[in-house]
């Protein structure tokens, strides 16, 4: 009985710790389609975000302003005119660079900060404006310290040999903003690994693997990130069982590289809803376990109950039919004795009645000769 009770209890953990992971794992593949569908959104939202004023620069680049102004006509006039462009689309800055990178005009001309008179022939996205492509880029501002994606195209004056550059710069905090307020976690990292937003302001500027000496090279070079010391992120992932550990945290991780630049989105979901809808879940089955055994167990106490009480019963009816027979017993000993001493008695009367019977045959058997003798006396006594 001890075994089978031992070898049920197995039984039941172990039904117990197979529904906790199938629970665990169907609650987890449906919290990775939800984190699936949200990366989505965040995909597509960044992706409009950068890709909504690409057109902008080739625009402004034709735009006749822009054009005498590089030919050597007035800045103010263009100073005023980017200012209104870049206060109407909610750009951070337009400036125009000629072909040597200097500024010459610039929509925050009068600001504290001014790009004008700035050289920018270092970055990136004037390098390859100049080599007539669409040049872009993310990094920290040199003149303001502020982080912004830069769209540049190449200004070509007609009938002239000019060559410059117009550039806007993107601020993109709204967008790290909007993912802090979410509550969510998000990364956003370059092609080099480089943290460039993200949900929780700690992890920005980290790397998501060491950077090559090339790498950090590079990057100086386009000062890119300031005086950031771009150390690595203490993470680490599992893409098989799609789980990244954060620190000291254990997350479900997603991620996507289908993003401009070759730039990637991390996206990392607590999985401690799935852990908790699957204890649930568990600590359901268990609890109903629990509840069965406890109604076997009453059940089984209340078949223990009656069967004492019947038996009590039984051993009440025996102890009565005990004490019956017991009198019926002693009852028939009185009788018995009182069949021996009757017959006792009747043997005493039957031998004083064969006394008797003996003692009337001895007496007519003496009666009959004393009576003929008595007649002979009689008979004598007459004839004399």
């Amino acid at each position: 009985m001890r075994f089978t009770k031992l070898l049920s209890i197995f039984l039941v953990f172990l039904l117990a710790a197979g529904l906790y992971w199938a629970s665990f794992s169907l609650f987890k593949s449906q919290e990775i389609e939800k984190a699936q569908a949200r990366l989505t959104l965040y995909r597509s939202t960044l992706e409009t975000e950068l890709r909504h004023f690409a057109h902008l620069p080739f625009l402004l680049s034709l735009d006749p302003v822009v054009t005498r102004t590089l030919a050597g006509g007035p800045t103010k006039p263009l100073d005023y005119r980017l200012a209104r462009f870049a206060q109407s689309a909610g750009l951070d800055a337009i400036y125009l660079m000629d072909d040597a990178g200097d500024t010459i005009s610039a929509s925050n001309a009068k600001g504290p900060n001014s790009f004008k008179g700035q050289n920018y022939a270092f970055r990136p996205y004037f390098q390859a404006a100049q080599q007539g492509e669409l040049g872009e880029f993310y990094g920290i501002g040199v003149t303001t310290g502020i982080p912004g994606y830069f769209y540049a195209m190449p200004v070509r004056p007609p009938e002239t040999d000019l060559d410059g550059v117009i550039a806007i710069k993107i601020d993109l905090s709204a967008v790290q903003e909007t993912w802090q307020a979410s509550g969510e976690r998000i990364i956003l990292a370059n092609n080099d690994g480089v943290v460039l937003l993200a949900s929780d302001p700690d992890w920005r500027y980290k790397t998501m693997a060491q950077l090559s000496t090339q790498q950090r090279t590079r990057i100086l070079t386009s000062r890119q990130f300031g005086s950031e010391h771009l150390n690595p992120l203490d993470w680490s992932f599992d893409n098989t069982r799609q789980t990244a550990t954060v620190g000291q945290e254990r997350l479900l991780y997603l991620s996507t590289s289908d993003l401009p630049n070759s730039w990637t989105l991390h996206f990392f979901v607590p999985g401690d809803q799935a852990v908790t809808r699957a204890w649930l879940v568990t600590g359901g089955f268990l609890t109903l376990a629990l509840l069965l055994f406890s109604l076997a167990q009453v059940n089984r106490l209340r078949r223990v109950r009656s069967a004492l009480q019947k038996s009590e019963r039984e051993e009440t009816e025996l102890r009565s039919a005990n004490a019956r027979l017991a009198i019926e017993i002693e009852d028939r000993r009185a009788a018995q004795r009182n069949l021996q001493k009757t017959q006792a008695e009747l043997e005493r009367a039957g031998r004083l009645a064969a006394l008797g019977q003996l003692a009337s045959s001895v007496t007519h058997e003496l009666g009959q000769p004393i009576a003929a003798m008595k007649n002979q006396l009689v008979a004598s006594e007459m004839t004399v």
